[in-house]
């Protein structure tokens, strides 16, 4: 997520803070605050969904003075309170157990702004498919693995609608649910996000709810009040069909290897500029294969050429996926590590589906349905109803042919699979 502009006043639910004026302000009314409250606040706003570590938010509030924890935890407080946000189900402010803090909330700049993200590349297909799946349908789902590119296709297709033609009059709002535990969260993020609550809005409006598969079943039941209560479409994106009637799902695969490759080249430069330079079109093309065009896999890859040759990489990456983990902390939890964005997904499982899941491991080649019977005992129909339940949550990846439907794991998936059994 990119930094607010110190330039503009940001907004943030019904909030909006001007820098500049040093103001806070909630529906247009000021909001009091302490100097150092609001010092705090600005250094969260500039940097919305990245991690603000105690030491910098020390030397931010206090450059000359050494301060307690005490101190710190009381501005923390105070701005909380300033917000109505609850530490235990925040809106706004989560807290980093041991790290720091992060602000969560979606913050947009109330002057003309563009949701282009110039690292953005490809998905041609799920942007071509995407658009008419979005004008037929008032509720549409991105669906795919961790790390997938869900969140970033998400955010540029509400770009583009909401800089388009046709952008909605009640306007495109984006709201990560990834912190919602209860229906009371979630209730609270989507007040919060709109800018007049769901039952008093009057215009077409396009809301994103982001990385909903935790709380799948709610976010289905809240999102069919949403589409009954007012001219509201939704897209979801979330690791896991949400089953309902009314949604429509748009399956994302890995990256076509042109496409993984200018991702690859454009995050290298990221880590250090020019540094792409050492990575021939083939080489960076024997990269990206090696981990199937995962975008998570590329973003966790970059920073190790800074001190792994390409081939050394190559190397290690055709041993094993496991060691790519994020070398700074402000990823989310589970995209720390290609194992995380896993796990998540594979304690989800009954034992059933984790015994079928570990027998589609054993296969290191795309197999059908006829292929995972034949390897275990049991009802073919309860096979068929546990492959099902992998395909819903897109640990079961379908492979492009002319013959007999099959399907794989992807390498980071598989390996993780063969380790838990």
């Amino acid at each position: 997520m990119s930094s607010a502009s110190s330039d503009v006043p940001s907004q943030f639910g019904p909030f909006v803070f001007d820098s500049r004026a040093v103001r806070l302000t909630r529906d247009g009314q000021p909001v009091t605050l302490q100097r150092k409250v609001i010092e705090a606040l600005a250094l969260f706003v500039a940097a919305p969904g990245q991690l603000v570590s105690r030491d910098q938010l020390r030397e931010s509030l206090w450059p000359d003075v050494v301060v307690t924890d005490s101190s710190m935890a009381q501005v923390i407080r105070k701005l909380r309170r300033a917000l109505g946000d609850d530490r235990r189900c925040p809106r706004y402010l989560q807290t980093v157990p041991g790290l720091g803090y992060r602000f969560i909330a979606p913050v947009t700049t109330t002057a003309p702004t563009s949701f282009d993200d110039p690292g953005f590349v490809g998905r041609e297909a799920p942007l071509a498919a995407l658009s008419p799946l979005i004008a037929r349908h008032r509720w549409v789902t991105l669906l795919g693995p961790g790390g997938i590119g869900k969140t970033r296709l998400a955010r540029h297709v509400a770009g583009r609608i909401a800089h388009g033609p046709d952008a909605p009059a009640g306007g495109v709002h984006f709201c990560s649910l990834a912190e919602a535990r209860d229906a009371n969260c979630i209730h609270r993020l989507v007040r919060d996000t709109l800018p007049v609550a769901p039952q008093e809005c009057r215009h077409p409006t396009l809301l994103v709810l982001d990385n909903v598969e935790h709380v799948a079943e709610l976010t289905a039941q809240i999102v069919c009040e949403l589409l009954r209560c007012a001219p509201i479409s939704v897209i979801t994106t979330s690791r896991i069909r949400l089953k309902h009637p009314d949604e429509r799902c748009l399956e994302l695969g890995p990256l076509p290897a042109k496409d993984a490759v200018a991702m690859l080249r454009d995050r290298v430069d990221a880590v250090r500029a020019g540094l792409s330079s050492s990575l021939t079109d083939a080489m960076a093309t024997e990269l990206v294969e090696a981990v199937d065009g995962l975008p998570l896999a590329i973003v966790l890859l970059a920073p190790r050429l800074l001190t792994l040759t390409p081939e050394q990489a190559l190397h290690r990456l055709q041993t094993s996926l496991h060691w790519l983990k994020a070398l700074d902390r402000h990823h989310d939890t589970r995209h720390q590590s290609l194992d995380a964005a896993v796990s998540w997904s594979f304690a989800d499982l009954s034992d059933a589906t984790r015994t079928l899941f570990t027998r589609c491991a054993s296969f290191d080649r795309p197999f059908q349905v006829s292929e995972v019977e034949a390897r275990g005992s049991g009802d073919s129909e309860v096979v068929a109803e546990l492959l099902l339940d992998l395909r819903d949550r897109s640990l079961l990846a379908p492979v492009a042919s002319d013959g007999p439907l099959r399907f794989r794991l992807y390498r980071h998936v598989r390996e993780y699979a063969l380790r838990a059994a």
